[in-house]
């Protein structure tokens, strides 16, 4: 049924998440770090809550879902970067080889963490067809991962 009212103003309908404005590198960080780290948490829970975000960056990324990989990498190197090693278990629990190797999957991370920013303004512009790139950064990162584990 129409309305009564001819010129009456109707809303407009919800903007699709595709239509809505790409969230800046701040506010994904911001999203991202937001109540994340607990030092109260054993050590080997953040391992493996770190590589638990690296691989569902990984994931996001394969599907083209490059804001939410973002955040996930975000979350993954500033765990491995920044608070693993403040941790009162870092020193005691990781020998000297599993610092460095931990060191080379926060390379991955970064890799991906630093290259996104950009695949996303590229997506902007290109009308989605930055999937080659992102094919190619999970190579590379799968070869620095086959790395890493042989060093082990």
């Amino acid at each position: 049924m129409s309305s009564p009212y001819p010129n009456a103003l109707r809303p407009s309908p919800r903007p699709s998440p595709s239509s809505r404005r790409p969230l800046t590198v701040a506010e994904l960080s911001e999203r991202a770090l937001y109540n994340l780290w607990d030092p109260s948490k054993g050590l080997k829970q953040w391992l493996k809550k770190a590589d638990g975000y690296r691989k569902a960056g990984r994931a996001h990324a394969e599907a083209l879902e490059l804001e939410e990989a973002f955040m996930e990498y975000a979350k993954s190197a500033t765990i491995i970067l920044e608070k693993l090693p403040m941790h009162k278990e870092y020193y005691t629990l990781l020998s000297p080889t599993q610092r460095h190797n931990l060191g080379l999957v926060s390379d991955i991370c970064m890799l991906h963490f630093s290259v996104l920013p950009s695949i996303m303004k590229l997506e902007l512009v290109s009308d989605g067809h930055s999937s080659l790139l992102i094919s190619s950064i999970a190579t590379l990162s799968d070869s620095l991962s086959e790395r890493s584990s042989n060093s082990s």
